[in-house]
């Protein structure tokens, strides 16, 4: 029995050390990233503070790294569910620095 588990390890060693290999030279996607501003700033947020923590981003060269993404939390809309308050986003949200809007929309 011994022999029979020691010959099946070899085996399923054998395969992932061949899956590993195989990958090398494949390139790899980012996952996503980005910067929340509810991790800091909960719902005290506004179009200013947005503005400075996407400049940030890229002054600090987290946008050459991959950070692409800044989730507006529901702070920035006062709180409300009116879909045409979602929409002020999309007019002054800062994409001249090569980031995109993630939005949170609260669902009550």
């Amino acid at each position: 029995m011994n022999s029979n588990i020691l010959f099946k390890s070899f085996i399923l060693a054998s395969l992932l050390v061949k899956n590993s290999f195989s990958a090398i030279g494949q390139e790899v996607k980012a996952p996503i990233m980005g910067w929340s501003s509810w991790n800091s700033f909960r719902i005290h947020i506004d179009e200013k503070l947005i503005r400075e923590q996407a400049d940030a981003m890229v002054a600090t060269g987290l946008h050459d790294a991959g950070y692409r993404y800044i989730n507006v939390d529901d702070g920035y809309f006062g709180g409300g569910t009116n879909w045409e308050i979602f929409t002020k986003i999309g007019q002054n949200f800062p994409v001249e620095c090569g980031l995109y809007p993630i939005i949170f929309i609260p669902w009550d």
